[in-house]
């Protein structure tokens, strides 16, 4: 890769927006990128609580247009990406608010692509997630900014199908991996673990929208929240287990207003911790890695946990959740909110703690094929930056 050495990367990506699942993806990406490329230099644009600092990572705002246009000037290739920011079902999309620079949705990084590609800065949709694009709107901007890729990898094949749909027909969209399958081990270890059996419990503001919920949403939160209460407390009474709730996210969704209103409709709930320190992603993979079972609403832990060998339970809110767990052979583990059927997710619970080592076993052959097609993300954008491909681009 000698025509790549020097080379200057900008990521643009939903790293630093407490989100610690897309910090997760993005210290992966720049693990290795870097293992690759390692004479490069990297940009990352971001939200407003950066990704600790390192001398070789500068941190701009994905939301400052200036800055951004800036270090596209600068880049020799911009990669956007990971993460599933690219989605229409809960957003009202125009034109006229992506034209005049509204910084809210996909727009920023959809604005990054398109002023690459005005540039002749080959761009590079690294390992994304798409979730349902439902809108005229949101499905035109998605095909005309992915069509001037110079290459597109998604995590699934349902971001494919959603691609699919909108239009994409080239470049030709590869189905890889999520970057966090290849996450290096946590170095530290989780220090102040409580003693015992520990159940990790990620939830979410379940159908929360503009920051409430219509009465018929509120009826079916409701019914979630009281059913992992239940699930906590059967973890207390059958496994003498300790809950634990940590936040996914804090930004726009807190997690942790989720979890006190589930240990609030605990019987066990004075026994359960919610984690308000943990605000950094090494903090969480070293909670997700030390737990003996994750229960998760959101995809992310149950990835960090799977790759450190934790059994998991995913709550399938959204069809990332189920694509994931589908592919490691873990469909028993899925339980949906939905029905909320306490049984279901009491199995499931009893499952990772009964058939511990076979679930391991089916994680880790699951896990070789996701890291062996994720490995196909940093090599792509290694091609991009080598001398043939770059003239072809430009």
């Amino acid at each position: 890769m000698s025509d790549a050495v020097g080379s200057r990367v900008l990521i643009v990506g939903a790293a630093g927006f407490t989100n610690l699942g897309d910090d997760a993806i993005l210290g992966a990406m720049l693990t290795e990128l870097r293992e690759l490329l390692p004479e490069a230099a990297f940009v990352v644009a971001g939200g407003p609580e950066a990704f600790p600092a390192t001398p070789e990572v500068e941190w701009i705002q994905v939301r400052d247009v200036r800055a951004v246009d800036a270090a596209v000037a600068r880049a020799d290739l911009v990669i956007v990406g990971g993460g599933g920011f690219i989605y229409d079902y809960d957003a009202i999309l125009t034109p006229y608010d992506f034209l005049r620079g509204d910084v809210t949705f996909m727009y920023p990084y959809y604005r990054a692509a398109l002023a690459a590609s005005a540039r002749n800065v080959p761009v590079y949709f690294y390992g994304v997630g798409v979730d349902s694009l439902v809108t005229p709107v949101g499905r035109g901007l998605t095909r005309d900014v992915l069509s001037l890729a110079a290459a597109i990898t998604v995590r699934d094949p349902i971001s494919l199908l959603e691609l699919l749909g909108a239009g994409v027909q080239a470049p030709l969209v590869e189905v890889t991996a999520d970057p966090a399958v290849r996450a290096p081990p946590v170095t530290e270890p989780w220090g102040d673990r409580p003693e015992g059996r520990v159940v990790a419990f990620v939830t979410r503001p379940w159908l929360r929208w503009a920051g409430t919920w219509t009465s018929s949403a509120e009826q079916f939160y409701g019914m979630y929240v009281s059913w992992l209460a239940a699930a906590a407390d059967h973890a207390v009474e059958a496994w003498s287990a300790t809950p634990v709730f940590l936040p996914g996210q804090r930004y726009n969704d807190d997690d942790l207003e989720t979890a006190a209103k589930v240990v609030e409709r605990m019987a066990a709930g004075g026994g359960a911790q919610i984690l308000t320190h943990v605000v950094d992603e090494q903090q969480y993979r070293a909670v997700l890695g030390g737990a003996d079972v994750v229960v998760s609403s959101r995809l992310h832990p149950l990835i960090l946990a799977a790759a450190a060998g934790v059994p998991v339970v995913g709550i399938a809110i959204t069809e990332k959740v189920r694509a994931f767990l589908t592919t490691l052979g873990l469909d028993a583990q899925i339980a949906s909110p939905w029905s909320a059927s306490a049984p279901r997710l009491r199995r499931a619970v009893d499952s990772a703690f009964d058939e511990r080592d076979a679930i391991r076993a089916r994680m880790e052959t699951g896990l070789v094929q996701q890291r062996r097609a994720a490995a196909r993300n940093p090599e792509i954008a290694c091609e991009l930056l080598s001398g043939p491909s770059r003239e072809r681009l430009r």
